[in-house]
């Protein structure tokens, strides 16, 4: 077991040491409570100096409040003599039916860590227990504010018990009375309570709508009365326009349950437009007392499907010598209201070749909506934009890629486009983006020395174009791939646009505004590339003859196609859509599963909304719903109503077999008490994978029969003990704290007293009269709980064996403890950390650095020091590696650094010489590695636990926490980032391992 630690500051243990340590002393001249071994309360007087005398009291000493009202009373130390730094009290109510404790406010400012409130679940009594608390010196010290509610008419003691008081410095007082109180709830007389009334408000709905659209609709029902009420709550719309609305024009309800002064928002979600005719609707939400209307507008459903684009980087290649950058236009042909929002990423396949360095957006977006992310390595760019204004038609350029040649060698250009909308907010859907391609060439080698005579000059760069490649022909609608061949005759290189032109206004000239797509073209002297436009579409175009061509800076090839009418006519797709199996049994509490089958699939299924509903959602409820055709989480929704008796799914972008029988969803739904209900099916939306809309014809739900299961009789109660945890040993006058976990291995929850017996009386049996200390313990069938006796108090006994046990009705467990004789010897002298300060640094311990503090705490942890040694001859690590490196600890090797850790341990008493376990041993049981494979700082905080050895009886390297370790669990901070308390929380943690003393 980790010898104090894990709990230091998650479960309170540095309480729990802090109030144990002090010498308390409560009642009458100082005297403590303990048991003999004759099993009789024994009056022990300390063998150590009492503290200074006090009283403690409720203040006031009585009040008077009516039910449901709350009052309050200060826990006060009447006069303290060094503050009050710690303190565990508990304030208990005589007849907890008339009042109950809701509240306590500590005093002292301790931290949360060192704090621990304990408020009975009935509010009868609440035990409060406080450490490292900061008060006022002297005089009237007010430590904790209890707050009570009265609950009944009556009256009430208010007691009070005080078991440890302490001052700052660690000091027991003496408390010589602790005064009681008393409450007194007077009744209130209730008025008679107003009925229940739904008021209806805020309502929320569309003002207008397109035919088809689901619509939410929302409103405020608040219970303005005083009485508890439920009703139906109803969405109604005027569907036979006689101007008013009525409960049979009622679309949907739901029922709801208002305690008088509360309110809900109730929804209606996806009410469906489809079956109404365009014009002017009446609605409302209406309750049995109240309404609130409105008017909606129900639009014609004319919406054009998305148009279609393409997108590719051009050009489709480049040549770069090493060191220099090029460019690539992410281009998109052809536009069709513009371009007004875009996300892409561009990528290199090899970043070994080139990288990434810079993008420049079109459309003049702004800042706030743009954000462009080149990746690190320049491996990458993601580019997202939103309104942008660019060119409404033809080709658009909306970015511009920079890249660098890095080294020689080739890299594929890839494009992916995640979203492309028109400047109108509408999608466009994007059949095709092409990538391109970068050769990046070596720096050739120095021109040797030239020759007398200079070269001639080079002939200037020419585009010619020729052999062009087109249909003569085409359907409206088609999309066709025009070529030509670009040859640069001259000796330079250079880059030009090359544009593929039609005479859409049939004027018998090509212009370069009728260019409908371009792409940018790279060529050395010499070199020729044959350049594709592809995918031209061809929808826009009235039938008839069109002149067309491919242009260059310098040149052009021209060419005529007719463009013929389209026959085509889309087919209607028709399909049922059914839940299979169309009946199930279940027991109750199983599950079973309905497949949602779309019967003859024509082109897949790509998306579908539909709604599942159980017809009583009393018998069985939807628990789970599996959607098919992997759509992405960002394309799939799937709404389960909060009772499970209905479920909307919605999904776009599915992938699923392209026709036959298609499984598109899986819905599971569970029995939960005997009987039967239909399962309905209703499908709003069911489209192909190229977005075709199906025509349902039929949808066949189907139903569920759930079988009640006959429950077997319930185990009765059986309260089990077992891990019993207590100390084999302890001296006279310790306060011992003692475990066991408690589980109840039967099926019925039951009540036992849980408690904790010494054999006092030495005859071997451990009787109910020999129990020390019980508590009361609620349990379900199957739950465990560990119950702790804390402080339980061995100053009254004589020093042997002892057995002691945990005990409940059912059973038990037990063990030995061995009381040894007090150490009456003088303790040696002992510094608080003030005290080290001032010998330190002549400075008082709040004045110093974080570091220096930290560093004064720890020392002082370490105490007592050996014989003849001052703090001001103990030096931290700090001043160590100062004085023998000339350097900060932070900057020492890992040599330097363990060296530092040496030195600074053997000041406080020899290392050790053959210690049971090595560094190497503690670095696997701590960290499963070598000691020299660790870092510096683990190496050393290893180094630091291996020279405290030899370790507490029963603990091995595993049971110790760095305290790194702690400020990680109990801050979720490393410890050079922890504030000045919390780090000296964790160095007192973190001594507490070895047995150092917590107040100073």
């Amino acid at each position: 077991m980790r010898a104090s630690i894990p709990a230091v500051l998650e479960t309170k243990s540095v309480l729990v040491v802090a109030i144990a340590a002090l010498v308390v002393t409560v009642g009458i001249g100082g005297a403590a409570v303990g048991v003999g071994p004759s099993g009789a309360l024994q009056i022990a007087t300390p063998q150590q100096q009492e503290g200074p005398g006090t009283t403690v009291s409720l203040q006031p000493s009585s009040a008077t409040v009516e039910v449901g009202d709350t009052t309050t009373y200060d826990v006060v130390v009447e006069s303290a003599d060094g503050g009050v730094g710690a303190y565990d009290f508990t304030v208990s109510l005589a007849d907890p039916s008339v009042a109950s404790i809701t509240d306590v406010t500590v005093g002292g400012d301790p931290s949360d860590q060192t704090t621990e409130v304990d408020i009975a679940g009935d509010g009868s009594a609440v035990d409060v227990k406080a450490a490292l608390a900061d008060t006022s010196d002297s005089g009237s010290v007010t430590i904790a504010t209890v707050t009570v509610s009265g609950d009944a008419a009556g009256s009430s003691d208010v007691g009070l018990t005080v078991s440890a008081l302490g001052t700052e410095a660690g000091e027991s007082y003496t408390v010589n009375e602790a005064t009681d109180a008393s409450i007194t709830v007077d009744a209130v007389e209730e008025p008679d309570p107003d009925p229940a009334n739904f008021e209806v408000s805020n309502l929320q709905a569309p003002d207008s709508a397109t035919q088809g659209d689901a619509i939410d609709v929302s409103a405020e029902v608040t219970n303005d009365g005083d009485e508890a009420a439920t009703q139906d709550v109803e969405f109604r719309l005027d569907t036979d326009g006689d101007g008013t609305l009525q409960s049979d024009e009622a679309l949907t309800s739901k029922e709801l349950t208002l305690d008088g002064g509360d309110s809900d928002t109730v929804t209606f979600e996806d009410v469906d437009t489809s079956g109404l005719d365009a014009g002017d609707y009446e609605h409302g939400v209406f309750t049995d007392d109240d309404s609130a209307t409105a008017t909606i507008t129900i639009e014609s459903d004319d919406a054009d499907p998305a148009p279609e684009t393409n997108v590719r980087l051009s050009p489709r290649s480049r040549n770069v010598d090493v060191g220099e950058t090029t460019t690539y236009d992410v281009v998109v042909t052809p536009a069709n209201g513009g371009v007004g929002a875009y996300d892409f990423t561009v990528s290199l396949a090899d970043l070994n070749v080139a990288s990434i360095t810079d993008v420049t957006v079109e459309g003049n977006p702004s800042d706030q909506t743009t954000d462009v992310a080149i990746a690190g390595d320049g491996s990458e760019v993601d580019v997202m934009v939103a309104l942008a204004d660019t060119k409404q038609t033809g080709t658009v350029t909306i970015a511009t890629v920079t890249v660098r040649g890095d080294s020689a060698g080739s890299s594929d250009v890839g494009l992916s486009v995640d979203a492309l909308g028109t400047e109108a907010g509408e999608s466009y859907t994007v059949s095709e983006s092409a990538d391109a391609s970068l050769n990046v060439r070596a720096l050739p080698d120095p021109d040797p020395d030239p020759d007398p005579d200079p070269d001639p000059d080079p002939d200037p760069a020419n585009f010619g174009v020729s052999n062009l490649q087109a249909p003569d022909s085409a359907t409206q609608g088609d999309a066709i791939d025009v070529s030509a061949e670009i040859t640069n005759d001259g000796d330079e290189d250079a880059t030009q646009d090359v544009e593929f032109r039609l005479d859409t206004d049939g004027d018998g000239t090509l212009q370069s505004d009728e260019a409908l797509t371009s792409q940018e073209l790279t060529l050395d002297g010499g070199d020729a590339e044959t350049v594709t436009f592809e995918d031209v579409d061809t929808s826009g175009l009235d039938a008839g003859d069109y002149e067309h061509g491919v242009f260059t800076d310098d040149d052009s090839a021209t060419a005529t196609i007719t463009i013929e009418e389209s026959d085509e006519s889309t087919p209607n797709l028709e399909t049922a859509v059914q839940l299979a199996p169309s009946s199930a049994t279940v027991d109750s509490g199983d599950s079973t599963t309905y497949d949602v089958v779309v019967e003859s699939a024509d082109g897949g299924v790509g998306a579908y909304d539909f709604g599942v509903t159980l017809a009583d959602p009393s018998v069985a409820s939807i628990t789970d719903v599996s959607v098919r055709g992997d759509p992405s989480s960002e394309t799939t929704d799937v709404a389960i109503d909060g009772d499970g008796g209905s479920v909307d799914v919605q999904a776009a972008l599915a992938d699923t077999s392209d026709s036959g029988s298609v499984t598109i969803a899986t819905v599971t739904v569970r029995g939960d008490s005997a009987g039967s209900s239909d399962v309905g099916l209703s499908v709003d939306a069911l489209g192909t994978e190229v977005g075709e809309s199906y025509t349902v014809t039929d949808t066949d739900g189907a139903s569920i029969t759930v079988d009640a299961v006959e429950e077997p009789d319930p185990d009765p109660a059986n309260f089990e003990v077992s891990n019993l945890q207590a100390p084999d040993s302890a001296t006279q006058g310790d306060a011992v704290d003692v475990s066991a976990e408690i589980t109840n291995d039967g099926d019925e929850a039951a009540t036992q007293d849980v408690e904790f017996r010494l054999d006092t009386d030495g005859d071997g049996t451990l009787q109910s009269d020999e129990a020390l200390d019980s508590e009361e313990v609620t349990l379900d069938g199957g739950d465990a709980e560990t119950v702790t006796f804390e402080d339980v108090d061995t100053s009254g006994l004589d020093t042997g064996d002892y057995e002691h046990g945990v005990f409940t009705d059912d059973d038990s467990a037990t063990a030995t403890i061995t009381i040894e004789p007090a150490d009456d010897s003088d303790d040696p002298a002992e510094y608080t950390p003030d005290e080290i300060a001032h010998a330190k640094y002549d400075a008082h311990l709040d004045e110093l650095s974080d570091r220096r503090a930290i560093a004064v705490e720890a020392i002082a942890k370490r105490q007592p020091f050996p014989d003849g040694t001052h703090p001001s001859d103990i030096k931290t690590r700090e001043e160590i590696a100062q004085d023998c490196y000339g350097k900060s600890f932070d900057e020492l090797s890992r040599e330097q650094a363990i060296e530092t850790q040496n030195a600074y341990d053997e000041q406080f008493g020899d290392l050790p010489s053959d210690p049971a376990y090595s560094p190497d041993d503690i670095a696997h049981a701590k960290f499963d590695s070598h000691f020299d494979e660790l870092s510096t700082d683990r190496a050393v905080a290893v180094q630091a636990i291996y020279n405290r050895q030899p370790f507490t009886d029963g603990t091995g390297p595993s049971d110790y926490t760095t305290r790194e370790e702690i400020a990680q669990d109990c801050f979720g901070k490393s410890f050079d980032e922890l504030s000045r308390e919390q780090a000296i929380d964790t160095v007192k943690s973190y001594e507490m391992q070895f047995g150092s003393k917590l107040l100073h």
